[in-house]
């Protein structure tokens, strides 16, 4: 179940740092909602700087933390309670690198317009890949800060988007491991975009 808890986690966030647009720094609420998760709502807190991004996460009441740094092509998966950190490389043709969209195999096309909670957007259709399968979703980016607010799947089996937004730096410390740390070598969730783009 946290895998594909996960999964959805880095999908969403690949459509949300594939966007062709210059988004401020901020945090906020990312909530997820999916088929495969039964419906239910998750609710991880992100954070966002150029290249930089965090989400803290509770489920089932094991914490992690996921910070992926564009700018050093890695992932690094955070577990507070073991004091432990996992280190995968960013596969720079994922779609959860973060890096060009058309790269990713995302490609997207403006449709219209819609607010989203009382914001006004652009709606965007997205066509993006998993494997050799071409899969299409709509994105609403809002029109005042460009911050892509919600991302759904076309067939409506997950969605995501993001409340509570407060645009303004973030420490740099968010993305970075915390001090007295120590590296695993095992296998884990941070590597998934890799996995994910293969399945």
């Amino acid at each position: 179940m946290i895998k594909k808890f996960v999964l959805l986690v880095l999908l969403g966030l690949a459509f949300f740092a594939g966007t062709a647009f210059a988004m401020p720094d901020f945090s906020g609420d990312f909530v997820m909602k999916s088929k495969a998760m039964k419906g239910r709502n998750t609710i991880a807190k992100i954070y966002y700087t150029a290249n930089k991004w965090r989400t803290d996460i509770n489920f089932s009441g094991v914490s992690m933390s996921m910070i992926y740094r564009a700018d050093k092509k890695v992932s690094w998966s955070i577990m507070p309670q073991s004091r432990t950190f996992v280190e995968n490389a960013l596969d720079p043709q994922s779609s959860m690198s973060f890096s060009d969209a058309e790269k990713a195999g995302i490609t997207r096309k403006k449709i219209g317009s819609e607010a989203v909670n009382g914001v006004n957007c652009d709606k965007y259709e997205i066509s993006y890949k998993v494997g050799a399968t071409t899969h299409k979703a709509f994105q609403w980016i809002s029109n005042d800060n460009k911050i892509a607010i919600k991302n759904e799947a076309a067939d409506g089996s997950w969605e995501n988007e993001i409340n509570n937004i407060k645009v303004g730096p973030q420490p740099a410390s968010l993305f970075e491991i915390p001090a007295g740390y120590k590296k695993m070598s095992v296998p884990n969730y941070g590597n998934i975009g890799k996995n994910f783009s293969k399945r």
